[in-house]
């Protein structure tokens, strides 16, 4: 019995040590996490429009909950019936003290006007200090055609 018990010991920290040391953490956001700096919005069905004339630009919460690490990237669902103007999202770590733009991966829309659009972030984002955080930041274009333009939502893959 002792045999037994320590060989299963022994095979789970085996396991554990032969664990990776990063996971991925992904966190699925709806487009009502994010708010409008000027401009008419309308929020509906989880999605946030983009309901005035001209550009608008959306900041979205985004949760830092592992300080040990970054963003291995994500992606957000932009909603985007303009078809003469593209829409632009930025993931960034920002400096929580000055604000500065630490790293930035940007994305743009097709120009087609062809409804949802997903976003994909590609580059791993380093957050070096363990107070910066990640800002998610898109200007979505204004009405054409009687069509608003929005955020249905977003996805961020945080390495803990």
């Amino acid at each position: 019995m002792r045999i037994s018990i320590s060989i299963a010991a022994a095979l789970g920290a085996a396991l554990l040590a032969s664990a990776p040391a990063h996971a991925d953490e992904p966190k699925l956001y709806s487009g009502t996490f994010c708010v409008a700096n000027n401009g008419a919005t309308l929020y509906s069905g989880g999605r946030i429009f983009n309901t005035s004339s001209g550009f608008n630009t959306f900041e979205c919460a985004a949760l830092r909950d592992h300080t040990d690490g970054g963003l291995w990237g994500g992606w957000v669902v932009v909603i985007d019936r303009n078809d003469s103007q593209s829409a632009r999202c930025d993931l960034s770590v920002q400096d929580s003290n000055s604000f500065d733009l630490l790293e930035v991966d940007t994305r743009f829309t097709a120009i087609a006007g062809n409804d949802f659009q997903r976003l994909d972030f590609t580059k791993d984002l380093h957050a070096p200090d363990p107070t910066s955080f990640y800002a998610l930041t898109c200007i979505i274009p204004g009405v054409r055609e009687g069509l608003s333009s929005g955020i249905a939502s977003f996805l961020l893959d945080e390495d803990d």
